[in-house]
């Protein structure tokens, strides 16, 4: 029984070191590609500031906004039981951001900021100032 005791410890610790360390190789892939995708952003916008509108430019934007807040929102769902768990080095969001961003969306409205779009912030805003 001892035996058989020590055999199901051992077996819990190995798993959780080898997905602890996984999951933080993950981490560092997922922060590779973010950071990516900022670069592509950043020269998106740069083409955008020199050649075209400042209106084409804000519309641009303001969908793409929508789009990362469906996309965000969509993402936070599936995150790993481990991602609040495990310490990765990266702080709680900025719940100012969010807040900015409902401010924004109810300034400036558009068709871009549809119902979907102010629910899911308003989702981001409860779920992140209940997590943190």
């Amino acid at each position: 029984m001892k035996k058989l005791f020590v055999i199901i410890i051992y077996s819990v610790l190995l798993s959780y070191l080898v997905g602890s360390y996984a999951y933080k190789k993950g981490f560092g892939d997922s922060a590779a590609t973010t950071t990516y995708v900022t670069l592509a952003e950043n020269l998106v916008a740069l083409r955008l500031l020199r050649s075209k509108t400042p209106e084409e430019t804000l519309k641009f934007y303001e969908s793409m906004l929508a789009s990362n807040i469906m996309i965000h929102r969509n993402l936070l769902d599936l995150q790993s039981v481990f991602h609040r768990k495990l310490d990765n080095g990266q702080s709680g969001p900025n719940l100012e951001y969010y807040k900015a961003v409902k401010e924004y969306i109810s300034t400036f409205p558009n068709d871009e900021f549809n119902a979907l779009v102010i629910n899911d912030i308003n989702w981001l805003v409860k779920k992140e100032e209940k997590i943190f």
